[in-house]
């Protein structure tokens, strides 16, 4: 096995034994961050110092990654095939072909990661067609598995490894009761981000897509599911213990100017809610959930707050987690784009800083701001992103126009025969043409039942029940033919060639729109074209 020596700027080969005995720089730094009884470390008493040694060790990791992909641009270039092809045959030498400072989707946190996870979030939704539950949870500092492991005169801040940790098994264990215990149904597909707040504390926003004989269709399950009221402090005072804790907005407004809600002393939520009988759905966005006039009113940051304050919640969740857990019924796609602009939005930046240079690397680290949990977290390797079934991504190019990887060290032949290595496009047409009779998916389709192997490049049916989502890369409406096969691709099933898409009902079309308009996928301009020429 290579590894990078960034000291002294060179590989180095771990084998047998070596390998056992040497530490990677993140495998060091997690040893770090758990205390032990045979050491004493000042780490965990250092308060403030603590978190700059947690944040600096991330920033210190990461940086080396930056580092090798920074000194390696030039290890893999890419090209389209058809340009690759005209260079090598012309005798040109492959050192000069591709970009630099190229920041790839490899990279946790990149532009393109963030970009392409978002469409992934999206692709499930086309699948399922809309989430039904939109929870957010967040962490608790006052939680006992923290608290009882803070020294003497430490708050939950001074311990983010602590607060990182709790979370992740909190979290773990609400999933648990979601996904095995079936709390709100049977849960076929989900997606969830961990976003981290300036004052230390991680929150996860999660999107939860139920089976169809589990969808939420009457105001009757909703109400079963989710509460907007305060509980009975008699009957259940753990729980009521909670609510006012964690789950009363605000006061905001003419209340409390103060309110974090606040913006330029207007409120921007739209709390407190007007009070409600009876839940009511609607078609597109989230219910109207009961509050009910009790009459009853308690005392929540030194104001009197009723029902109208409470966020909508579960009520086993709460008692059993007690923190808060904000859970919403929807009906809508605009609940995915709203739990994925905090990864596509990228990192928290404290100023904008504009260069001359294309350089997507220094840009991804000018100024980001990274807090102690966050880098906690990042170090213990934690998911921030996740999400089932998996997506496949499916290439999309013209005829001769796929993207190629290759060394620039290659010979003109070797980087020849990468050029020409079967791209998913490809080789779907290609299993169609040599397997005529099989049934017939789209392209999109296709995943669901074929496995595609990254080794031979070769589509091969699936033998177990485990199943992919296919998404094919996004095209733009001004890419022209790209943007046409791919509009084609949706919805021709088992077609055996790029030429193949051309044809519609016998008839043979020039171009990929021109077959668009004949299936009727697009609208044809002529008669307006015929309009204005009457005027």
């Amino acid at each position: 096995m290579k590894h990078w020596d960034v000291k002294n700027k060179r590989y180095f080969i771990v084998t047998g034994k070596e390998k056992k005995n040497r530490l990677t720089q993140l495998q060091y730094f997690c040893y770090r961050l758990f205390e032990r009884t045979t050491e004493y470390s000042a780490l965990f008493r250092a308060g403030l110092l603590f978190q700059q040694f947690i944040v600096d060790a991330w920033a210190s990791y990461e940086q080396n990654r930056l580092y090798w992909i920074r000194t390696h641009q030039a290890d893999l270039r890419c090209d389209v095939y058809s340009g690759l092809t005209d260079i090598v045959t012309n005798g040109h030498n492959p050192n000069d072909i591709g970009k630099k400072f190229i920041l790839p989707s490899t990279h946790l946190g990149s532009p393109r990661h963030m970009y392409e996870i978002y469409q992934d979030s999206m692709a499930i939704t086309r699948y399922y067609k809309h989430p039904d539950i939109f929870m957010t949870v967040t962490a608790n500092p006052k939680w006992p598995e923290i608290q009882n492991e803070l020294k003497p005169g430490q708050a939950a801040l001074d311990r983010p490894d602590l607060v990182a940790r709790v979370f992740e098994l909190k979290r773990k264990a609400i999933m648990h009761e979601i996904e095995n215990r079936g709390l709100f149904g049977r849960v076929v597909a989900k997606v969830y981000t961990i976003e981290f707040q300036k004052r230390g504390l991680p929150h996860m926003h999660a999107l939860l897509f139920l089976h169809p004989e589990d969808k939420i269709r009457t105001t009757d399950q909703v109400d079963k599911i989710v509460c907007a009221e305060f509980p009975d402090p008699i009957k259940h005072p753990a729980l009521f213990e909670t609510i006012k804790k964690c789950m009363v907005h605000g006061p905001c407004g003419t209340r409390n100017m103060e309110s974090v809600c606040m913006e330029n002393k207007v409120y921007r939520s739209r709390y407190p809610r007007e009070n409600v009988n009876d839940t009511r759905i609607y078609v597109d966005g989230y219910p109207i959930y009961r509050r009910r006039k009790t009459g009853k009113s308690y005392h929540v940051r030194g104001h009197l707050v009723d029902n109208k304050n409470v966020v909508p919640y579960n009520p086993h969740l709460s008692e059993m987690f007690d923190c808060h857990i904000n859970v919403e019924i929807c009906a809508s796609v605009r609940a995915v784009k709203y739990i994925n602009k905090y990864i596509y939005k990228g990192h928290d930046r404290t100023t904008m800083v504009v260069g001359a240079e294309d350089d997507e690397i220094q840009q991804y680290l000018d100024a980001r701001y990274v807090g102690p949990t966050e880098a906690a977290w990042r170090l213990y390797g934690f998911q921030i992103h996740e999400e089932l079934p998996c997506v496949t991504r499916l290439a999309l190019h013209l005829k001769g126009m796929h993207v190629c990887v290759f060394n620039p060290n290659d010979t003109p032949k070797q980087v020849k025969e990468k050029a020409e290595n079967q791209k998913s496009l490809t080789a779907y047409f290609d299993w169609y043409r040599k397997n005529p009779t099989t049934k017939a998916y789209t392209y999109q389709e296709f995943p669901e039942h074929f496995r595609w192997c990254n080794d031979n490049k070769k589509w091969t049916p699936r033998v177990t029940s485990a199943f992919s989502i296919g998404r094919m890369y996004f095209a733009n409406p001004n890419s022209g033919e790209r943007f046409y096969l791919r509009l084609l691709l949706t919805v021709v099933k088992g077609p055996s060639s790029f030429e193949s898409l051309y044809s519609v009902d016998g008839i043979e079309h020039k171009t990929y729109r021109e077959a668009c308009i004949a299936r009727g996928l697009l609208e044809d301009d002529n008669e307006w074209d015929k309009c204005l020429k009457k005027l």
